[in-house]
């Protein structure tokens, strides 16, 4: 559900920005393109920091409703392993849709990015709970860390390249 919020964002936000030419009239009239990266990147991070948080009370709620023993410590960790990745996916994908010029090949690569990480974050999760006997808290903290900081990584190397030329150079379909 978080990534598919974070393609909606982009499909019905950024990328018709892109496609329209708003970025170019921002640009013109003295806005930073730098400006609007960190404001792509926060306005996904806050729209999945919502989901989360919609999901995290959801189930607050079903769990007092159904009376499961769920210790509040656990999805607190789980929250806060999700705000980790949320970070890292957010940059990577709002710097690489910024350099991206075919409007195409943009949505695209958010379409496959979306299906990528929750498809590949689904069977990762269900391969790792069934063979790893040890304490599973630990594991996803190190793999959201991890995954996390690479996203974060690479999106701040592809944000370092993206100038207006790149960004106003967009080519309609």
């Amino acid at each position: 559900m978080i990534m598919m919020g974070i393609f909606t964002i982009l499909q019905q936000v950024i990328i018709p920005e892109k496609e329209s030419g708003r970025i170019e009239f921002l640009l013109s009239n003295g806005f930073r393109i730098k400006s609007y990266l960190k404001s792509a990147i926060l306005s996904m991070w806050l729209s999945g920091e919502i989901y989360l948080a919609i999901f995290f009370i959801v189930f607050v709620f079903l769990a007092r409703t159904f009376n499961i023993k769920a210790f509040p410590t656990d999805v607190t960790k789980i929250f806060i392993y999700g705000t980790i990745v949320n970070t890292g996916v957010s940059t990577f994908i709002s710097s690489v849709v910024m350099k991206i010029r075919r409007a195409a090949l943009m949505r695209f690569v958010t379409i496959a990015s979306v299906f990528a990480l929750g498809y590949g974050g689904n069977v990762l999760i269900n391969s790792t709970v069934k063979n790893f006997q040890g304490d599973i808290f630990s594991l996803l903290l190190t793999f959201s860390l991890i995954m996390g900081g690479v996203f974060f990584a690479l999106g701040m190397f592809f944000g370092k390249g993206v100038d207006e030329e790149t960004v106003v150079l967009t080519i309609p379909e």
